[in-house]
């Protein structure tokens, strides 16, 4: 069971990503510490390669946006 939340917005910290592939659908595993909502934490999200704008660098913020426990965007913070 997923501890993600039903819908939500955060800012996130790219600590690290790593490329994989389910039955050659293209994902990445990122490593992020959440910024807000407080607590910071961190944690690995399952991220579809369609939901990811632009390329991915360690140390970035990034917006993520989730709905029904499932990431369904990640970009530049504005």
């Amino acid at each position: 069971m997923s501890d993600l939340p039903f819908a939500a917005t955060w800012t996130v910290k790219l600590l690290a990503s790593r490329p994989y592939n389910i039955h050659g659908d293209q994902y990445q595993e990122l490593a992020v510490e959440i910024l807000t909502p407080p607590p910071v934490r961190q944690m690995l999200l399952k991220v579809p390669a369609h939901a990811i704008t632009g390329p991915l660098t360690p140390g970035e913020t990034r917006e993520v946006t989730l709905l029904l426990g499932q990431v369904t965007a990640v970009r530049p913070t504005p």
